[in-house]
C-alpha cells in the first residue's frame, strides 16, 4: 500500500479521526509522502495509511462544504466516477461532489478551525497556483 502511485486514505497528522483520499507520492524511512486529492500535500507514518473504501450508495462520508472547512456527516447515494451524490443528515438535502471534498471515519469534530490550519500549514490562505 505504500508503493508510489498507490490510491490511499490518510490522515491529514497524526492523531486525526478522519482520513483522506490521497495518493502515495514516495516512502522515506516508514514516512509516506503523499498527495491528497484535494491539492494539499503531506507527509504521515507509512502504518496510518489504508486502502481506499469501495464506495458505493449508503457509504458514510463528511463532505467539506463549499470548502468553508465545515465538513457536513451523510451518506453516498450515487457515483459517476469520482463524483459523488451525497444526502446530508442534518437536513436530508442532496448534493453533488467530488470525492476530494470527502473525508472518512468518525470521531473528532465536524469544523476544522482555521487556526489548526496555521499551526501545521505555513502556507494556508495562499493560492494554491
Amino acid at each position: 500500500m505504500s508503493t508510489p502511485g498507490t490510491e490511499v486514505l490518510s490522515p491529514w497528522h497524526a492523531g486525526e479521526p478522519f482520513l483522506y483520499p490521497a495518493i502515495v507520492i514516495r516512502v522515506e524511512n516508514n514516512m509516506a509522502h503523499v498527495a491528497y486529492l484535494d491539492g494539499d500535500i503531506g507527509t504521515v507514518p507509512v502504518d496510518t495509511l489504508q486502502p481506499p473504501p469501495q464506495i458505493q450508495p449508503g457509504t458514510r462520508v463528511s463532505v467539506n462544504w463549499k470548502n468553508k472547512l465545515t465538513y457536513y456527516p451523510g451518506a453516498v447515494t450515487a457515483m459517476v466516477g469520482r463524483a459523488v451524490e451525497v444526502q446530508f443528515d442534518s437536513d436530508g438535502s442532496r448534493e453533488w461532489t467530488s470525492i476530494a471534498k470527502c473525508r472518512f471515519g468518525t470521531g473528532g469534530p465536524t469544523t476544522a478551525t482555521t487556526a489548526a490550519y496555521q499551526a501545521t500549514d505555513p502556507d494556508f490562505g495562499e493560492p494554491d497556483y
